[in-house]
């Protein structure tokens, strides 16, 4: 996914895509767990000696399910659509609803957080301390080399934020 740029006057961009879900994973988890605790349900009904909640739970939970996995599917397609370019002048996150422009001269580093459920929020950071745009990288076990080589191709340190303190990338 990355192609690491050994001269910055080089015109072709850095690229980092930050999310690598797939669409078809994300839709069948969010329906997948809802039917088991359908199914769950049904025979807890069926033990009972209730026919009629047994069948309405077998039912109710994947229907309920089917807008929620409709929903998880569209954010899913339209953040795999984000990545983080840079060239020779700038760094530019193209986002879902914006895009962001951090000049290259002015990025200081890039700065990580402790991973949360499978998640690495990193924020790209300012000469000045301000944050220039933030990405989360997921699954961060696939990306973190991307994101090392990224930064290596900026010439900017990776570092982790103040409250990381057994992590390392």
């Amino acid at each position: 996914m990355l192609s690491v740029v050994v001269d910055p006057g080089d015109a072709e961009p850095v690229v980092l895509r930050p999310y690598q879900w797939s669409v078809q994973q994300s839709v069948i988890k969010v329906l997948l767990y809802p039917s088991l605790l359908g199914v769950m349900g049904a025979l807890l009904g069926l033990l009972s000696g209730n026919r009629g909640l047994a069948l309405v739970l077998l039912l109710a939970f994947p229907l309920l399910a089917l807008p929620v996995a409709a929903i998880v599917g569209g954010l899913v397609r339209a953040n795999r659509g984000t990545r983080v370019t840079a060239d020779a002048g700038q760094v530019v996150k193209q986002g879902v609803l914006r895009t962001t422009i951090c000049p290259r001269r002015d990025l200081e580093a890039i700065v990580y957080g402790m991973p949360v459920r499978g998640a690495l929020e990193c924020q790209f950071v300012r000469r000045d301390g301000a944050t220039a745009f933030r990405i989360t990288l997921a699954p961060w076990v696939a990306l973190q080399h991307d994101l090392k080589r990224f930064a290596a191709a900026l010439d900017v340190p990776l570092r982790p934020n103040r409250w990381v303190r057994h992590f390392k990338l």
